[in-house]
């Protein structure tokens, strides 16, 4: 006969002490089967930043120094009977300081007598909550970005009799931005993309036609936040769509994207997002709680350095 295993002893003294309980008559109570736990049933907002934008960081006190594009006019001379050259003097670009924001969540507090009777770690799903609702910040931040950015000259509306965003409007956009990137990316509200997604049905269904056509990629965004004290809005409006070149001669991205790392904190309390807990009795308003939270802090900053690379589309 095999040993048997630890697990195995294990279990079968839980099983001889629940027959000894049932003989006592001191038998535990069955309770309710708890399946999976509450949380969060929206999708994250795609990760749109990175594509568009470098992404770094920067310590304390450390500044982030950026230049903006300095397009040159292009022009040469001929050079007449007596060789004359045309001469012009340069100076070196001023480089600027990027701005920093500081932005931080809710603080979510849970009283301690709740937190040990709950069935599910309510903390753990707030921090959850914290992280995404920072990222969402972030991308409603480079979407507000974007706008400011765009060249009044690279705004899009809806054309005379039509009601849809439609192929020839993707055709003007890419025009635009062809200047200054062979990688294209459309940003879309979420009715532009049911236009897009209908381009086939309302045009000619035995030729297909897609971004792809010009090259583009197309990243949806859909999700909401609230901002300080305002009302719930969307990352991005749907009914606008912004055409960003991600990659010029140089291969360089339209801007930055940076985040200061917080330090000093200790070393578990050292990153470029913080998910801080606080102390277990608290001040909530004028009364002391004996209760648990946790509260998110960032510092960050971006900036679009080639405005030409954006392109927008509004759909009102």
């Amino acid at each position: 006969m095999s040993e048997k295993t630890k697990q195995e002893l294990i279990q079968a003294a839980k099983e001889e002490m629940v027959r000894i309980g049932e003989d006592l008559g001191t038998a535990p109570m069955k309770t309710a089967k708890l399946v999976g736990s509450p949380y969060d049933p929206s999708m994250p907002v795609d990760p749109v930043i990175s594509d568009i934008l470098n992404t770094d960081t920067v310590g304390r006190g450390e500044d982030f120094e950026y230049f903006v594009v300095d397009e040159d006019v292009k022009q040469v001379y001929l050079l007449d009977a007596s060789c004359n050259v045309t001469s012009a003097e340069v100076t070196p670009q001023t480089e600027l300081d990027l701005v920093f924001a500081e932005h931080t969540s809710t603080e979510h507090f849970i009283c301690i007598k709740n937190l040990l009777e709950a069935k599910y770690d309510v903390l753990a799903r707030k921090r959850d909550n914290i992280r995404r609702s920072l990222d969402n910040s972030e991308v409603k931040k480079v979407m507000d970005l974007l706008d400011a950015a765009v060249p009044g000259a690279n705004e899009h509306t809806l054309v005379t009799g039509a009601s849809k965003f439609n192929y020839t409007d993707l055709c003007a956009m890419v025009e635009d931005v062809a200047n200054y990137g062979t990688r294209l990316l459309l940003i879309a509200g979420t009715n532009i993309n049911k236009d897009i997604i209908l381009w086939n049905f309302d045009n000619d269904k035995n030729q297909p036609i897609s971004p792809a056509d010009f090259g583009v990629d197309v990243r949806v965004i859909r999700g909401t936040v609230k901002i300080d004290a305002g009302a719930v809005e969307p990352i991005l409006d749907p009914d606008v769509a912004y055409l960003v070149a991600t990659s010029d001669s140089e291969g360089n991205k339209p801007g930055y994207f940076v985040r200061r790392i917080v330090s000093n904190l200790g070393p578990e309390n050292e990153g470029e997002r913080l998910i801080l807990p606080t102390s277990a009795v608290m001040a909530i308003g004028a009364n002391r709680k004996m209760a648990f939270a946790v509260v998110g802090y960032e510092n960050i900053g971006c900036v679009i350095t080639n405005p030409n690379t954006i392109s927008k589309f509004t759909r009102a």
